[in-house]
């Protein structure tokens, strides 16, 4: 996840009270990509397929040397390092039974209603893209009609 998606999930988690995303560890208590990615889809839908190529092809990448992931692997790419595979050649998410069917990004927003709600879902759809150069910058985010005040609020 880039710093635009970070900084969406933080202020997710400061302007709704709680976390957008949960339940990431296994039951050993390692990050678990599969069920991250599983709500990642059922919030954005499934990833574009330029990104699942951009994915296959840094599997030719390899690490030297071979590193460990936190289950004491070695592995010599970060697919290996993450647990991969992720998608199948058809590009459909192999763990499909992880995805939360009552998850949608409209329905996660409790704080704001009618105009501001929009307006709050319009601003974080900005930041919270899978391809990061579609993710607006943060010179674009600061002039976001949400972020401006208008003068009632003085």
């Amino acid at each position: 996840m880039g710093p635009h998606a970070v900084a969406y999930v933080l202020i997710w988690n400061m302007m709704e009270g709680k976390d957008l995303f949960t339940n990431l560890k296994d039951e050993q208590g390692h990050y678990n990509v599969h069920a991250h990615l599983a709500q990642m889809i059922a919030l954005l839908g499934p990833p574009p397929k330029a990104l699942l190529e951009r994915e296959r092809s840094f599997r030719k990448l390899t690490f030297t040397p071979e590193i460990q992931n936190p289950k004491g692997e070695s592995c010599r790419n970060a697919f290996q390092y993450f647990g991969g595979p992720f998608f199948d050649d058809n590009g459909v998410f192999v763990r499909k039974d992880l995805i939360p069917q009552r998850l949608g990004i409209t329905e996660t927003i409790t704080l704001f209603q009618g105009e501001e709600k929009q307006q709050f879902l319009d601003f974080v759809s900005k930041m919270l893209q899978w391809q990061p150069e579609k993710r607006s910058t943060a010179k674009d985010l600061l002039e976001d009609p949400f972020l401006q005040l208008d003068d009632e609020a003085y």
